[in-house]
């Protein structure tokens, strides 16, 4: 809900609204549940979005910091594609 809120505060000044999300699948407090009720939200109000919730980058033993930056490279690569457009 406030996130919601405050992308409708940013639709009065900002045409342009995305959100990328990731989530890993690992959760087991429904949060792919939500998030998925949360990309229906979006698509429903026309803004923009990438909400992946399974699978995104395996770990495999890697240190916690550079598992953390490639979540964060990879939640930026919409904003990337669409700079290099």
């Amino acid at each position: 809900r406030e996130l919601i809120k405050t992308i409708d505060f940013l639709q009065r000044t900002s045409p342009a609204i995305y959100v990328s999300i990731l989530e890993n699948g690992d959760s087991s407090d429904r949060t792919a549940e939500h998030l998925d009720d949360l990309r229906a939200t979006l698509q429903a109000r026309n803004i923009d979005n990438s909400i992946i919730t399974k699978n995104v980058i395996p770990r495999n033993g890697m240190d916690r910091i550079d598992f953390l930056e490639r979540l964060r490279n990879r939640s930026l690569d919409p904003l990337r594609r669409s700079l290099a457009q």
